[in-house]
């Protein structure tokens, strides 16, 4: 699949954003007693694949995708996972981020949407906060790591 064809079709474009997001969430499922009781990441077990990256498609991906049908099940999926992270569990609730650039103290999280990510430590900010300061994290700005 050319990379760049995400650039031009919506419907692709979206999965691929919610694929993204679906990775970041694996990351608090692993760490997850719940999670893993209730094997969650069953509800992608047409889509196994979507757990390994987010630019790998099947043939039958593109057929249901085309057809309508792959966007609204990933999104049903993305759901669920969203409520058991930040509504349902505790502890993955208490995985998430306060943006460090502001006085905002709500619980913010990787797959949110409008957040910026640091590359190297992965914490993570409101994407206006992170770009009105220099586009720095100020948490390896702290360790000199940069």
């Amino acid at each position: 699949l050319n990379a760049k064809l995400v650039n031009y079709v919506n419907q692709l474009s979206r999965i691929n954003k919610l694929r993204r997001n679906i990775l970041f969430m694996k990351c608090y499922f692993l760490c997850c007693r719940t999670a893993r009781k209730e094997r969650i990441l069953q509800h992608l077990s047409h889509h196994q694949h979507f757990v390994e990256n987010s630019d790998m498609y099947s043939f039958l991906d593109l057929i249901d995708l085309y057809q309508g049908r792959l966007l609204p099940e990933i999104e049903e999926i993305v759901r669920i996972f969203t409520e058991h992270i930040t509504k349902n569990c505790l502890t993955c609730q208490g995985k998430g981020f306060i943006c460090e650039l502001c006085d905002d103290t709500k619980v913010i999280y990787p797959f949110s949407d409008d957040v910026a990510i640091c590359r190297k430590c992965l914490a993570t900010f409101h994407q206006d906060c992170f770009s009105r300061k220099s586009k720095r994290c100020p948490r390896l700005v702290d360790r000199n790591f940069l």
